[in-house]
């Protein structure tokens, strides 16, 4: 999937600096939902993969904080399997205080390693939707301590309210990553008409989902397309204008 848009590339290009820092800092990617944050380290990592432990790039794991381990023993365990590979906690709102008590002294490094028991070499990425003010000064959310110890290095991915004007580019690529080709019809084709055009543009500030929207918009207008085409076989500007109503 292309990257549109100067703020977006910028964040991505941040990213891969951050994910590469050979001191294995830890990294917090924030975004608001849909900003695309599991899509952007996924395709960062591709970019950097390295068989060079030192670097930990081997391999790319993501855990939802939700399931996380609240042991020190399976807070180990993790870490083993994940030696010198780079391993990505998702939605750090959801950890609990124990939890954050456990991964603080899990960071604190030896020798570049981390771990409570003992140590391995791994990279540490966080992710959050929340607003970075609200994780920064909010304890019921993140204790203080555990913000100063992962909040290192943070790249910050933009939403429709701070780009827009290149969501139109953004449905297009959207719609290819669905591989709606793969199905046998002649409605797999990228929608392009004025009225769909002039809606996105018109709309993507009050897109809250971002990139989960697009994802949306284009499931139902191909679901539309083969609805109101019923037994056509030929696109149509006239129909097209009713699947975009």
């Amino acid at each position: 999937m292309e990257v549109n848009g100067k703020l977006r590339k910028e964040a991505y290009e941040k990213l891969k600096v951050f994910l590469s820092n050979q001191g294995k800092f830890c990294l917090l990617v924030l975004g608001s939902r849909g900003t695309g944050k599991h899509f952007a380290i996924e395709k960062v990592f591709s970019e950097i993969k390295s068989e060079d432990n030192n670097l930990c790039l081997k391999s790319l794991s993501f855990i939802a904080a939700e399931v996380f381990p609240d042991k020190s023993e399976e807070i180990d365990k993790i870490l083993k399997e994940n030696q010198c590979n780079t391993v990505v906690i998702e939605d750090i709102e959801e950890l609990s205080a124990e939890q954050q008590r456990l991964l603080f002294n899990a960071l604190s490094t030896t020798n570049g390693k981390f771990g409570i028991s003992e140590k391995f070499d791994i990279r540490i990425v966080f992710t959050s939707s929340k607003d970075i003010n609200k994780l920064r000064t909010n304890e019921d959310i993140l204790l203080g301590y555990f913000w100063d110890r992962i909040s290192q290095l943070i790249v910050e991915l933009p939403s429709y309210k701070n780009e827009y004007e290149y969501v139109v580019k953004d449905f297009y690529s959207t719609w290819e990553k669905m591989k709606f080709e793969n199905i046998d019809t002649v409605f797999a084709g990228v929608p392009k008409n004025m009225k769909l055009q002039k809606f996105l543009e018109d709309n993507a500030e009050k897109f809250e989902g971002n990139f989960r929207d697009l994802d949306k918009l284009a499931c139902l207008y191909f679901n539309y397309r083969i609805f109101h085409y019923g037994d056509k076989r030929k696109i149509s500007d006239e129909i097209e204008k009713v699947v975009v109503d």
